[in-house]
């Protein structure tokens, strides 16, 4: 997508028709003036526009954060001076709606512009009911950003920085794939299940600044992210009343927490669904072909040892 760089050095109109209406606030600045009151600052981020703005309050304003998401109040007569846009002032928006939250992805955060390209592309096949969910869910800016972050594991596959959000697509793309030929696969559900598997995973691990590492927290060690996820969607569907179909919210709570192997006196289940199955077949097939790609040689022949692939892969040239 196009991007329109409002900066410019001399006074003037500006069209706002054909700006969106949520940006994400990347930096805020609150200077006191000498005759009392505030200006602010701010860099804003859709991705259809990256704008700066400019607004005096009477008070200073503690519901704005770098990071959340906002909307601006624009004046009658919009105006550009020294490369800032004069608004009226700037709101928090702290309920989610129908908008894709990957379209406020700002460049600092991901520089991958691809992986975010086809998590848009992902949200938008979604209906609305599970674009909300999504939206819930990672609406706290601080949990999206860990979760475009942070790594799938600590030590085995898409163990690096944004490992998790890749390896979230490649699941998504991966059970799509597979899902083509099959008329017994709901293909949102399947989508949505894929996309949301791992998310918990970015209150998993946490990162140490003094060790300057991730390692696991303390609700990873006690619950795991399987269950962090199934928290925050009954989280989200009660707090903003997201009305999904009954049998499709099942379908996908069981989805993501169906395991096999499992005793059933341990009270989760067995996956029973095609999506369920799918589901687990595109999360290894990923996972696994990240760890070849850690463990391959140059060149034909044995490659390295990995635990978790129990062995060292074998390239044929």
């Amino acid at each position: 997508m196009h991007i329109q760089q409002m900066n410019v050095n001399q006074d003037h109109s500006v069209p706002i028709i054909d700006l969106p209406w949520l940006f994400r606030l990347v930096r805020l600045d609150q200077a006191k003036l000498p005759n009392g009151g505030y200006r602010f600052q701010a860099n804003l981020f859709h991705e259809k526009a990256s704008i700066a703005v400019t607004w005096i309050n009477s008070k200073a304003d503690d519901r704005l954060t770098a990071g959340s998401l906002v909307t601006p109040r624009w004046t009658s007569k919009t105006v550009c001076t020294q490369g800032q846009i004069i608004i009226n002032r700037l709101l928090p928006v702290n309920t989610p709606g129908n908008v894709n939250i990957f379209d406020t992805v700002p460049y600092e955060w991901v520089k991958n512009r691809e992986i975010i390209r086809q998590a848009q592309e992902m949200i938008d096949s979604l209906p609305p009911c599970f674009i909300k969910l999504i939206n819930g869910i990672f609406w706290d800016y601080r949990r999206f950003y860990r979760f475009l972050v942070g790594p799938s594991s600590l030590n085995g596959h898409h163990k690096d920085k944004h490992g998790n959000l890749r390896h979230s697509i490649e699941v998504v793309n991966n059970a799509l794939m597979l899902a083509k030929e099959r008329k017994t696969i709901c293909p949102h559900v399947l989508a949505t299940a894929a996309f949301l598997h791992d998310a918990g995973k970015a209150d998993e691990y946490q990162f140490n600044y003094e060790r300057n590492c991730f390692e696991i927290s303390t609700r990873g060690v006690l619950l795991g992210h399987k269950l962090s996820i199934v928290e925050w969607i009954a989280a989200a569907v009660a707090q903003y009343q997201i009305n999904i179909p009954e049998n499709q919210l099942l379908s996908l709570l069981h989805a993501l927490t169906a395991t096999k192997g499992v005793p059933d006196w341990v009270g989760i289940r067995e996956p029973v669904s095609p999506e369920a199955n799918l589901l687990s077949i595109a999360d290894r097939l990923s996972g696994q072909d990240d760890l070849y790609a850690q463990t391959m040689p140059s060149t034909e022949g044995f490659g390295r040892y990995h635990r978790h692939l129990r062995g060292r892969p074998f390239l044929v040239a």
